[in-house]
């Protein structure tokens, strides 16, 4: 497993790791990605989850100082 998150949030845009590059996403994709990543048992699922949680949650925060 690699050290990059699956989702981020940056440039005011949240971005899923897909394949080894990071592609602009939609919030309905992260949030379907951690569901996924919820609900499979394999290595680093907890961790891919969290990192799409904080990805969401500075989506948030973003978008309540608008």
């Amino acid at each position: 497993m690699t050290d990059r998150p699956l989702a981020k949030f940056e440039d005011g845009r949240l971005w899923l790791d897909v394949g080894g590059v990071y592609e602009k996403s939609s919030k309905f994709a992260v949030i379907m990605k951690r569901e996924v990543m919820l609900s499979l048992r394999i290595p680093d699922a907890d961790r891919k989850a969290r990192e799409c949680q904080e990805a969401l949650k500075q989506f948030a925060a973003m978008e309540e100082a608008k």
